[in-house]
């Protein structure tokens, strides 16, 4: 129930969940619902290990969101996925209002965790997850197109510490990372906020 595989003009990911399929009138309460959204989620994504396409949640017509449901929905996928049980598919928001988003990100930080969440209006950002993070990825979304070097500078951390921040959020979807060739030779990587175009239908 409620997880599908997106249209072909669709670009989020090789499948979706509709949280909508599990609201009463756009609303989602309560941890023992959240608990029954969840395992279809896990049950899916147990099936489809192989590959690296993002899952989308989406939570377009999602008027509001409780907080023990994003807490008992976000939070033990989220622990399976940063265990590695769902191979490299990493997990997107879409589509939530303000008021959802918030929701997620104070149960995610709540829990020192983090997704990233995307929408028509507005650019990729972390709701919970570190503060560090959290900055990286507001930087990123200005620079467009940058070396780890160039992020480096913009942040006044060290080339190890942007790399480690690079790393987590390429994990979670939220950076490509392309390899360059560099003038004289050699290779180094150019990193860019995920252009994520929305699921359709």
């Amino acid at each position: 129930m409620a997880f599908t595989s997106p249209p072909e003009a669709a670009t989020l990911g090789v499948m979706h969940f509709r949280l909508s399929d599990w609201a009463d009138d756009g609303v989602l309460v309560g941890r023992t619902e959240a608990d029954r959204a969840r395992s279809a989620v896990q049950a899916q994504l147990l099936a489809h290990r192989s590959g690296s396409d993002p899952v989308g949640i989406d939570a377009r017509d999602i008027k509001t969101m409780s907080f023990p449901f994003a807490d008992s929905f976000f939070t033990p996928l989220l622990s399976g996925w940063l265990a590695g049980y769902y191979d490299e598919h990493p997990i997107v928001v879409f589509g939530a209002n303000e008021d959802v988003a918030e929701t997620i990100d104070a149960a995610l930080r709540l829990r020192s965790m983090g997704v990233i969440s995307v929408s028509p209006e507005t650019e990729a950002t972390l709701l919970g997850g570190e503060p560090a993070l959290r900055d990286t990825i507001a930087v990123a979304a200005k620079l467009g197109k940058f070396s780890a070097t160039r992020l480096g500078v913009e942040l006044g951390v060290t080339p190890q510490a942007a790399n480690n921040r690079l790393k987590a959020l390429v994990r979670m979807g939220a950076l490509v990372r392309v390899p360059v060739v560099v003038p004289g030779g050699g290779r180094e990587f150019e990193y860019h906020v995920s252009d994520v175009a929305p699921i359709e239908g």
